[in-house]
């Protein structure tokens, strides 16, 4: 039917009747005519052509029907409707075969939406002609939309094979819905102002165009719509505004609008970016270039000419070409290369070099000087640090002016009586010098043989004399000859270096005949070789060589390869020929496929056919696919067949008639053939012959030569000889050796040595001239023999030398001719004969030891010992001893030494009163009151302890006790008396412990009840300006408040109003109520800035920070600030939470919220943000320790364990320390190894810190240390004398190392020999390996020189001082074979506690004497005593009162008042104090304890601490001492007032 022919009133269900038009027939172009097939339906099948019921063909232009003769299957129509189709189609059977199955599918677009299949009916399986349909909605389930193009296409198999209809189009009624778009971006990630493309697929049904919505989601709330009226448009553009994230929907517009569609992304809008280039120094200081703004995505545009000195630019480090951050991107510069040239002297270039921009040039060595000059270094250094092209020249001065000549010796010959010199001599270029030269003939040995001095000369600047001659005379051998220049003979400072020369004597010729050994022989190894020489040739014969190697060539020689052949060649190889065979395959045909063509034409018409339709004439065509000529190709179908025309270049015209259309009747595929073919090539190899042989051997040579694989070599020992010089010469005489010490600032100078009689030296009365160098440490030494052995005849010769650059010589010492002797004898007081000495005359006898007299000291001998010149008896001279005593008093530290004679009465000192005791009486250390001094003795005060009244009264001043106390110990507190509403507190003071002196001991109560917390009605924050803020309380309390750091209390201000912040507050506050107890501190900060921000210059992240505990994060802000360059401070509102580091670090402590408040350095700005800390760990609430106490020796290790409670907590192991790692160490394993003897804490902590562990530690001695001893408890020595102590256990030697505590009055080395330095008492402390100790006391007198009774002394003649040949060793005191225990006291740290433990007998008893074995205090507030002693008074011990020394020379510490503490976060806080000025460090002590017991000592420089690892919810309380070092002594000042904190978690 043609479109648009059917009338309106006609549709689908309309009745028509006979006659009425219902349309117009046309043609497809495929049909026999115009033509209108008419049928009747059944059901769902159509009866068709041979059906009684309803066949009948309707033809146009009287064209007669034409069966067909193949099977087919054509579309007959479809019912359309809005939301489904009825499809009907028609299947051909004219053979009558078996119909078995019909079906249909359908699609949408390309996609295949609906199939269907079932079997043909049994009345129609067999027919000639069946219709069939099917109904998509309920047969197929598709609900179609409305207006929409669905294609479908039936099918039918017949007999077996399945034939198709064409695909039919068909649009449903109604209108149609558009499909939901789907968006796309081509990214997600834009600049503010960019635009966003959203693009989608054109829908024919959006016939209204689109709608797209963009919304902000993020960051604000802008929004925009835009639509577009077009069905066609495929994209619309949106600018955005401003950062943030952005969502894009939008529909398609038709009569009914698509559902809403949503882009699959967030459009995520950036600001700018701050692109910075910068470069940096060598310093590594920045330097800005340009900073710029750049859009998000875009690229900066990288500044142009830049550059830095000695450098080129390369290029920059960082991505700019697509910016999506702030970022600095750096320059970056190659240094450059400079040429750096040295010249010599005279311009010769000695070096070229390529260093690098600020690099160093390498100095090369330079030119060796002439002589006597040395090199002076480059005339410049710009060879270092390199800034360019550099050219430096060697610069040359005068080696040493000290030595202004010098002096070559070219040669010396023997000429009948004597040698004459030949020599050269160079004067310096800076002054004319005057002088002589001198020459001297030695023998091998040494010996001077003759010497002679050239005439005076003067030398002008720089001359150089060369080839001047001197004569020796002498008729003798002479070995070695030397020459030096002088100012005179007489004086002898040298001018010039001695130069030395040996004279030749003549060799024989080299052989190799050994010579006899009367001669002296030289000997030398020659040499001489041969090599080998190699050749090689392709043949087995080469005469006069030998075979070193046959070689068979490595790789085949082949010939070219034969022609192909289809004659096959066998492989084959030996070791000399080979065949190589190579196949191919020859194809004699590809392959093709021959398809055979048909079709039946109606001769009569154009029609045409797959079958014969009835009166058709059939054609058939074959072709193969490798013909040439025209191809088959297809063309279109035909009723469900492919139809093919024929190609042949005509425009698609056949060549049998226009227009025909074949059909593919069969198709065989015809196979390829190959054949194969080979060729060969042959190979072959031959042999290599190598060939050696030896040359001729060389000349015999000196220069050693080694023999390889290639290179024989041999070799022989040749000799010469001449005579012995020692045979000829005279090398008579003795061999002295002079020796000294002179200033080592002379080290390295050359000195002459001259020897020689009479008062000068001259060329004729010298015995002997040398030269010495100096040694480093100013020594010299050297040996000599003169030229005439010394007699009575000849006298003394002096020694004399003379050094460079001096002014005159200096005498070192006299050789003496030989003297007569004396005998000199020595008695002792009662004439028996000591000693019998034999001196020589003038010399000095050597004074014996004097004997020992009980009671008595030698004091000299009666005549001298020096200058002896005749035979003498000396008799030694005494007096009576003098003793030393010393007075101690160990209550008041104090110590009087005084000296008295043997048998004199005792003179005791004035005693001073004494806190807590009375004085008994002065006693030696066993007890004993002496009356006479006999020996050195310490006598010491006895005292007896006073005793105390101590009354305790209740609140009524009632006595609850009375109790009397000894001194120093502690009364017993009693039960205190209960009062309604109210609790017992302490006492009003605490007196009664310690006691020292009558004590009354008040109760002190305190209420039950507590007044509640003040409030403030403002949370701590930031202000930009002043802010008023109100305190409230409860109505009868009072509220009182500080705000300088201190605790309030009942005397701070009172609150009586609002309070004005105006600056940075840390307000404390606490209320108070009648008969209740002050309210707990509470405390708000305020930080004030100084003017409001409006422009953002300080802007804080202001998202919440959420951290885990132990976790870390870094404050993100923005500062816009006028100066750059001001910075901003962090402040943690509770440290306990979270603390802050200088560069905004946070670090999360404990669970809970805090602020973080950010300010400008100058307060103007400020900012907050807030941390919330949590965290899902179970803590540890419970350590057990599988010991609590500890004891073993050095070296032992101790296993700990530890057990965890809850038994689920989340981090189950802890952290091991000990306190003193001196004393013991202990390793993650829990291994405690003891390390020495002392006591120590061991503590286990959770990893949290939030739980602790404690165990005792003790290290004990190996030694006993009642048996570990000292020789002497007590040393009495006067001022230079030395005495040596010893240590032992158990008779055996124990080693130690000492120490003395006052090295001003005695020292000790490290084998216990002490020297008294001065009058004064000091203690000796030994310390055995595992630091046991003993100690001694070292008492110094006065050295004090008595008179003989009876002086008859001959004076010394004082013309004559000889060095005393040796000097008398000092007297060492012998090891006691037993020494009473001594008693114990403390251990010294750094200087010795002279107070020792105190008994306490009942009756008047004796202060103990210092321990010579003890521990360190346990008490940590017994502070260290320095001992000070006067010269010729009691010296005073200071206790701790912040003082040190003497009472004329006091070191006063001042005192801390007060100290600040901080919470700083899980178990620490932060101690601050004013800094002492002058102080050398601090020392923090802090305890459980309100009075300092079992409290623990840090120490350090700064005037803060941090104490960590304190337990939670208890109470610590701390003070503060500063100290200063004086020499090598800490001295204290006063403990300050004691802070207390508590620990909250």
């Amino acid at each position: 039917m043609q479109p648009g022919s059917i009338p309106s009133n006609i549709s689908v269900g309309s009745t028509i009747g006979a006659g009425q038009t219902i349309g117009r027939v046309g043609t497809t172009g495929n049909s026999t005519g115009n033509h209108l097939h008419f049928g009747i339906c059944y059901g769902k099948f159509y009866l068709g052509v041979g059906n009684p019921l309803a066949e009948s063909y309707i033809y146009g232009n009287n064209i007669t029907p034409q069966p067909v003769a193949n099977p087919s299957v054509k579309a007959v129509w479809a019912d359309k409707y809005d939301t489904n189709m009825n499809a009907k189609s028609c299947v051909y059977n004219p053979g009558r075969q078996r119909i078995t199955t019909i079906g249909i599918q359908v699609r949408d677009g390309n996609n295949i939406i609906g199939r269907k299949e079932e079997m043909m009916y049994s009345g129609g399986q067999y027919s000639t002609k069946e219709n069939f349909w099917f109904d998509f909605n309920s047969e197929l389930g598709l609900r179609l939309r409305p207006g929409h193009v669905y294609g479908w296409q039936m099918y039918a198999d017949v007999g077996g094979r399945r034939y198709y209809t064409d695909w039919i189009n068909d649009r449903t009624t109604g209108t149609e819905k558009p499909n939901k778009p789907v968006f796309s971006a081509a990214k997600t990630h834009y600049a503010v102002g960019d635009a966003v493309t959203v693009s989608w697929g054109a829908d024919s049904c959006a016939t209204g165009g689109y709608s797209l919505t963009l919304k902000q989601t993020k960051g604000g709330t802008y929004s925009q719509t835009l639509t577009t009226n077009s069905a066609n448009a495929t994209s619309l553009a949106f600018t955005l505004p401003s950062e943030g994230e952005y969502e894009i929907t939008g529909f398609a517009r038709g009569n009914e609008n698509s559902d809403i569609a949503t882009l699959n992304k967030t459009i995520v809008a950036h600001n700018p970016c701050k692109v910075r280039f910068v470069e940096y120094d060598k310093e590594g200081n920045e330097n800005l270039l340009c900073e710029q703004t750049v859009k998000y995505g875009y690229a900066a545009t990288a500044p142009m000419g830049v550059s830095r000195k000695g450098h080129t630019f390369v290029g920059w480090k960082g991505e700019y070409s697509n910016v999506t951050s702030d970022r600095t991107i750096v320059a970056q510069f190659k240094r450059n290369t400079y040429k750096v040239t040295f010249y010599d002297k005279d311009d010769n270039i000695i070096d070229t070099q390529s260093v690098l921009f600020e690099d160093d040039a390498t100095a090369p060595k330079p030119p060796e000087p002439e002589s006597g000059y040395v090199f002076a270094g480059w005339d410049n250094e710009d060879y270092k640090n390199v800034q360019g092209n550099v050219k430096v020249k060697a610069c040359y001065v005068w080696k040493n002016d000290d030595l202004p000549v010098v002096v070559e010796i070219n040669n010396c010959e023997y000429k009948e009586d004597g040698y004459v010199v030949n020599y050269n001599i160079k004067n310096n270029p800076n002054n004319r010098t005057k002088g002589r030269a001198i020459f001297s003939l030695r023998t091998s040995t040494g010996k001077l043989i003759n010497s002679t001095e050239s005439d005076a000369f003067s030398l002008a600047k720089a001359e150089y004399s060369k080839n001047l001659e001197m004569y020796i005379p002498y008729d003798g051998i002479a070995t070695n000859v030397s020459l030096y220049i002088v100012d005179r003979f007489s004086s002898g400072i040298p001018y010039s270096q001695t130069v030395s020369y040996e004279i030749e004597r003549e060799w024989s010729g080299w052989s190799v005949e050994e010579p006899g050994k009367d001669v002296e022989v030289e000997d030398r190894t020659e040499y001489r070789y041969r090599n080998l020489l190699t050749t090689t040739t392709r043949t087995s014969v080469n005469e006069g060589w030998d075979l070193a190697e046959k070689i068979l060539d490595a790789a085949w020689n082949f010939k070219s390869w034969s022609g192909w052949s289809r004659t096959p060649y066998a492989v084959n190889e030996t070791s000399t020929t080979k065949r190589e065979v190579e196949a191919r395959d020859v194809s004699d045909n590809n392959g093709y496929t021959r398809n055979t063509y048909y079709y039946w034409k109606d001769p009569y018409k154009l029609a045409f056919s797959y079958y014969n339709e009835g009166g058709m004439i059939y054609y058939e065509y074959s072709q193969c696919t490798n013909d040439s000529g025209p191809k088959m190709y297809v063309y279109g179908s035909y009723n469900g067949h492919t139809t093919y025309r024929l190609n042949n270049n005509n425009y698609g015209y056949g060549v049998n008639f226009n227009s025909e259309l074949w059909f593919l009747k069969s198709s065989t595929n015809i196979p390829a053939t190959t054949h194969k073919e080979y060729r060969f090539r042959d190979g072959e190899k031959g042999y290599t012959y190598k060939w050696t042989k030896w040359d001729a051997w060389s000349d015999w040579m000196v220069e050693a030569i080694k023999a390889t694989s290639s290179k024989d070599v041999e070799t022989r020992k040749t000799y010469r000889y001449r005579a012995k010089m020692s045979d000829l010469e005279d090398n008579s005489g003795k061999e002295y050796t002079v020796k000294g010490t002179v200033d080592k600032a002379l080290a390295g100078k050359e000195a002459l040595i001259q020897v020689y009689k009479g008062d000068e030296p001259s060329d004729f009365n010298n015995e002997y001239v040398g030269k010495v160098t100096i040694n480093d440490d100013g020594t010299f030494s050297h040996k000599f023999v003169c030229r005439q052995e010394i007699s009575e005849k000849t006298g003394d010769y002096k020694v004399m030398m003379a050094i460079e650059g001096g002014d005159k010589p200096f005498y070192l010492e006299t050789i003496e001719a030989p003297k007569p002797q004396y005998k000199v004898v020595f008695k002792d007081m009662d004439g028996n004969i000591i000693d019998t000495q034999t001196v020589k005359k003038g010399n000095s006898a050597t004074a014996p030891k004097a004997p020992d007299v009980k009671n008595y000291s030698f004091v000299g001998w009666d005549f001298g010992v020096t200058n002896v010149n005749d035979n003498m008896e000396i008799t030694a001279q005494y007096v009576k001893n003098k003793y030393s005593v010393a007075f101690v008093d160990w209550e008041t530290k104090e110590v009087y030494t005084d000296v008295f004679d043997y048998g004199s009465p005792v003179t005791y000192p004035e005693i001073k009163d004494l806190e807590g005791y009375d004085f008994v009486n002065w006693t030696t250390p066993d007890g004993k009151e002496i009356n006479t001094i006999t020996e050195n003795t310490i006598l010491i005060a006895n005292y007896k302890i006073k005793t105390y009244k101590v009354n305790f009264y209740d609140n009524n001043g009632s006595l609850l006790s009375s109790q009397n106390v000894k001194y120093s110990k502690d009364a017993v507190e009693p039960e205190v008396v209960k009062i309604d509403g109210m609790v017992f507190d302490g006492w009003n003071n605490y007196d009664f412990i310690n006691v020292n002196s009558d004590v009354d001991v008040y109760p002190i109560y305190k209420y039950t009840e507590t007044t509640e917390n003040p409030t403030c009605d403002t949370k701590s924050g930031v202000f930009t300006e002043s802010k008023k803020i109100h305190l409230y309380a409860s109505e009868d309390a009072k509220i009182y408040y500080t705000t300088d750091g201190s605790i309030p209390t009942q005397a701070s201000k009172v609150y009586d109003g609002e309070l004005l912040i105006s600056q940075n507050t840390y307000l404390q506050f606490i209320a108070a109520e009648p008969n209740k107890n002050t309210s707990e501190v509470q405390a708000v900060s305020f930080l004030v800035a100084s003017g409001e921000d409006d422009d953002g210059a300080l802007v804080v992240k202001k998202e919440k920070y959420k951290l885990d505990r132990g976790s870390e994060a870094k404050i993100t802000y923005f500062l816009s600030h006028e100066n750059p360059d001001i910075g901003v401070n962090f402040y943690s509102l509770d440290e306990n939470i979270a603390t802050v580091d200088e560069d905004g670090t946070v670090h999360a402590n404990n669970v809970g919220t805090t602020q973080i408040f950010v300010s400008t350095k100058d307060n103007k700005y400020a900012d907050y943000c807030e941390i919330e800390v949590s965290t899902t760990d179970i803590d540890v609430q419970t350590i057990v320790l599988n010991k609590t106490a500890v004891a073993g020796i050095a070296d032992e290790t101790i296993q700990m364990e530890a057990t965890v409670y809850p038994e689920n907590a989340t981090e189950k192991d802890v952290d091991w320390y000990t306190d003193d790692r001196s004393i013991a160490t202990v390793n993650e394993k829990g291994e405690l190894k003891i390390l020495k003897k002392g006591t120590t804490k061991l503590r286990a902590y959770s990893k949290s810190g939030s739980c602790i562990a404690e165990c005792d530690v003790k290290g004990v001695s190996e030694f006993d240390e009642n048996k570990l001893q000292i020789s002497s408890p007590y040393l009495f020595l006067n001022e230079k004398e030395q005495d040596r102590l010893y240590t032992y256990y158990d008779d055996a030697d124990v080693s130690c190392k000492w120490e003395s505590m006052n090295e001003d009055v005695v020292t000790v080395d490290d084998t216990g020999l002490v020297t008294a330095k001065k009058e004064g008492y000091s203690i000796i402390v030994a310390t055995a390996e595992d630091d046991t100790q003993v100690t001694c006391m070292a008492i110094v007198s006065k050295e004090k020189t008595a008179e003989p009774e009876t002086p008859s002394v001959e004076t010394p003649d004082s013309s004559a001082t000889p060095k005393p040949t040796s000097t008398p060793n000092s007297t060492e005191v012998p090891k006691p074979t037993a020494t009473p225990n001594s008693t114990e006291a403390p251990k010294p740290t750094a200087t010795p506690n002279v107070p020792a433990q105190t008994k306490e007998p009942e009756t008047p008893r004796q202060t103990q004497a210092p321990n010579t074995s003890t521990d360190k205090p346990a008490d940590s507030n017994n502070t260290n005593t320095t001992t000070g002693v006067n010269n010729n008074s009691t010296g005073s011990i200071n206790t701790s009162n912040g003082s040190y020394g003497n009472a004329d020379n006091t070191i006063t510490v001042p005192m801390i008042k007060t100290c600040k503490i901080t919470h700083k976060g899980k178990g620490k806080v932060k101690v601050i104090w004013k800094k002492v000025s002058g102080s050398s460090g601090y020392q923090v002590q802090y305890s459980l304890n309100k009075k300092m017991r079992a409290a623990k000592l840090k120490n350090c420089k700064a005037a803060s601490l941090t104490i960590k690892k304190l337990k939670k919810k208890k109470t610590y309380y701390v003070r503060v001492r500063a100290y200063k070092m004086v020499n090598g002594r800490k001295v204290y000042g006063k403990w300050s007032g004691v802070k207390k904190v508590k620990i909250k978690k």
